[in-house]
């Protein structure tokens, strides 16, 4: 088989697949983090991230992203 390029799309496996699979180390490490993150149009005018909280004190994430746009989410 060959290609001109490859996609590696395992995500946050990279460094498994590229240990395991490859034989080889990952050209960069990476953390697997569990959360995620919807994009929706800006919440606030200024560049500060905020963090909500419930009453059974889990943790939301208000982060400014590009200049349109904040990502919520349960990680930073």
């Amino acid at each position: 088989v060959s290609a001109k390029a490859i996609v590696n799309a395992s995500g946050p496996w990279v460094s498994r697949l590229f240990g395991e699979t490859l034989s080889m180390p990952a050209p960069k490490m990476i953390r697997m983090v569990k959360g995620s993150h919807i994009v929706v149009p800006r919440l606030n005018k200024g560049t500060e991230a905020y963090i909500l909280q419930n009453e059974d004190e889990r943790i939301v994430f208000v982060i400014p992203y590009e200049d349109e746009f904040s990502l919520v989410g349960t990680t930073d």
